[in-house]
């Protein structure tokens, strides 16, 4: 009789076990996708960012500027010919 109360013992200690760890993991497993989810829509939010500058940086008054800032470029003088 004492063996087979300890057996159900033990075996509800190890069904209790085998629950436990599972919710854990799960538990684990959903703080890994949160974390993970929060990194995606950083980096979506920052290709998109990254979209605006490169957007920007091409159009006609960035490369002017740029050109008379950086590359030390003038307006060209006008020249006149004569026949």
């Amino acid at each position: 009789m004492m063996r087979w109360f300890i057996a159900i013992i033990i075996l509800i200690f190890s069904f209790i076990g085998i629950e436990s760890y599972k919710n854990i993991e799960l538990l684990r497993s959903s703080y890994t996708l949160q974390q993970l989810e929060k990194r995606v829509e950083k980096m979506e939010k920052e290709n998109l960012l990254l979209k605006k500058k490169i957007s920007s940086s091409f159009s006609l008054k960035n490369i002017e500027e740029y050109a008379r800032k950086k590359l030390k470029l003038e307006v060209p003088k006008e020249v006149r010919f004569i026949k």
